[in-house]
């Protein structure tokens, strides 16, 4: 069933869009109308735009929320050029301010603009790009028009304007069995776009489906992109576009679905990434043969070019996947959905927050933080802060709230098991948020900011953050050891152990404190039957006995509500239901290894 095409993305390095000349756009209204009247009689002697070509230059982050909640498919290049390759980004010589540039789209005649800075570049008739009045009005502006095999029927014109309404989505076609690299299934036509999209386990040695994660395909054509055509990756990581290309086609991954949005920072300061979530260009594909277009983002510690980028947004999004399975498994619920992920390269060494910011009312309370506390405390920021470019952190927060923080500048801890662990360990956090109030919440955000992280454990609001992170903890490193076992990269010093014993379970069995009071691996004594764990060597809990087993995190997570200010408290609600065959003392005896 046709060829394929089988290709690891991407090339490393910041390559910029190149565009060539201006073109005469063949969709203006003039063009249009003079195709029409070449092909049909009688002629026309006026005709209305049914579309407008216009560009935003948003100049504030108020100006760039205004343009992420218009749901419009924003590109920073104009479409009526030549295009001699796309990269990670365009910026208009023109514009002085490096934050910001030109965003150009296509919006119905009659939109209602917003107040932010605006060119209508053209007034447009757009008709289907497979039309015979197309390949005409293509014929009269020199412009390269691939014959389709069937046309598109021309539009209606009612009272002087073309009835047409772009649709960008893929009705599901018929298809033809499966085939290819991917094994997904194939379209009933060579010429329609298939294929799929994975990411690389370098841990497992493992190529995983990348899921529900939005496919753009377009035609390599002038304006083409404008009448792109989307699909969602299914669970196996397949994706088809139910239209025929001919010629070559231009393709796009954009990690937006229903489920999550993933944004990835290039630096300190990139506000355009920091709102918008990634989208990335995969390459152009020549004809007749679209099917399989398998789509590889390969594992590399490179952490500031597009091909990490686009690793470690696959993976982030399939973590969040992974943790709904663990979540149902365990009797637990699932994060919210629509989670706004922000992967950014702040401050130094690999931390996590899961502040909850679009999900909840905190903007009072941050709009008026300092930015030393937003960043080491909200934010698990170490290290130095970089400039932001002049921009007050609030409008920062209150042009795209995110809801979980990836910091992710060491190289040294960015293979699969590290992001996953710390990306589950963020997800625990966000399952638990769905159980307490907004205040509970914030209260906690507060007393991090305040400590600028948990503290020593003496402060008021410690109880609280110890219930928090000993949740989040005992999650994410059991999750993670379920995937990875003895394939993990944690190093063999860990803990005093030899490698064998610095599993994520054995991480979660010899760290018995964190920040000196916070009782790291309390909950998951309790859920473990210590007679069947490994021997793990030496390490800080062979000092602590464990007879206590048999507790589930489904009950432990009953017990997590809003009420539940300290891992005593905790403790003492638990207690009712210790499983018959523990002692009383066995359990008294754990609890005060942990202090509680």
């Amino acid at each position: 069933m046709g060829g394929g095409n089988w290709v690891t993305h991407d090339r490393d390095g910041e390559e910029t869009t190149a565009i060539g000349q201006k073109r005469n756009n063949p969709y203006a209204v003039e063009n249009i109308q003079q195709a029409y009247n070449n092909l049909y009689g009688p002629d026309i002697s006026s005709l209305d735009a049914n579309y407008l070509y216009v560009r935003f230059l948003p100049q504030s982050p108020e100006d760039v929320k205004i343009l992420l909640e218009s749901g419009l498919e924003l590109w920073d290049f104009p479409l009526d050029y030549d295009i001699i390759s796309i990269g990670e980004y365009y910026h208009d010589p023109s514009v002085t301010d490096s934050t910001y540039t030109w965003q150009y789209t296509v919006v119905p005649a009659g939109y209602t603009f917003p107040g932010i800075q605006y060119e209508i570049l053209e007034q447009l008739a757009l008709v289907p790009e497979d039309s015979r009045i197309a390949e005409e009005a293509f014929r009269l502006t020199g412009n390269e028009f691939e014959v389709p095999d069937e046309y598109e029927p021309d539009p209606p014109l009612v009272n002087g304007k073309f009835e047409f309404v772009l649709d960008h989505s893929s009705p599901d076609g018929t298809g033809a069995g499966t085939g290819g690299a991917c094994n997904c299934p194939l379209p009933d036509h060579t010429r329609k776009p298939s294929g799929c999209v994975q990411v690389f386990d370098n841990m497992l040695n493992q190529w995983h489906a990348v899921r529900e994660v939005k496919i753009i395909v377009s035609k390599s054509r002038l304006f083409g992109i404008i009448f792109h055509r989307t699909d969602y990756t299914d669970a196996s990581g397949c994706w088809q576009i139910n239209q025929k290309y001919h010629g070559k086609i231009h393709v796009w991954v954009k990690w937006e679905s229903a489920t999550c949005n993933i944004k990835t920072m290039k630096s300190w300061a990139d506000l355009w990434n920091y709102t918008f979530p990634r989208r990335a260009y995969i390459g152009k594909y020549n004809g007749p043969f679209f099917n399989n277009i398998a789509i590889q983002f390969n594992w590399t510690n490179s952490i500031g070019n597009k091909t990490f980028r686009n690793w470690v947004a696959s993976t982030v999004n399939n973590t969040i996947y992974a943790f709904q399975f663990y979540a149902s498994d365990n009797d637990l619920p699932n994060p919210p959905g629509d989670l706004k992920v922000l992967i950014t390269p702040w401050g130094s060494g690999n931390t996590g927050a899961t502040p909850m910011l679009d999900k909840s009312f905190l903007a009072s309370f941050i709009l008026t933080s300092d930015a030393s506390g937003l960043f080491g405390g909200l934010f698990a920021v170490t290290g130095p802060i970089g400039s932001l470019a002049g921009i007050s952190i609030g409008a920062w927060l209150a042009l795209a709230a995110p809801d979980i923080v990836l910091n992710v500048n060491d190289a040294s801890e960015v293979n699969s098991d590290d992001i996953r662990e710390l990306m589950y360990h963020e997800l625990a956090h966000a399952q638990h948020f769905t159980q307490v109030s907004n205040s509970y919440w914030l209260d906690n955000i507060e007393y991090i900011i305040h400590h600028l992280g948990y503290g020593d454990g003496t402060a008021p609001g410690a109880g609280r953050c110890a219930v928090i992170e000993m949740w989040g903890w005992q999650n994410g490193m059991w999750a993670t050891h379920l995937s990875y076992g003895l394939n993990h990269s944690n190093p063999p010093n860990l803990g005093g152990g030899a490698l064998a014993a610095n599993t994520w379970q054995g991480r979660l069995e010899f760290s018995r404190f964190a920040s000196g009071y916070i009782p790291f691996g309390w909950q998951y004594d309790i859920i473990d039957d210590d007679g069947l764990n490994p021997s793990l060597g030496i390490s800080e809990n062979n000092s602590v006995s464990d007879a206590v087993k048999s507790y589930t995190r489904a009950q432990i997570f009953t017990t997590m509500t809003s009420s539940m200010l300290s891992p005593t408290q905790q403790k003492n609600a638990l207690l009712p239901l210790l499983p018959p065959i523990i002692p009383l003392a066995a359990w008294t005896i754990l609890a005060s290894a942990y202090g509680i």
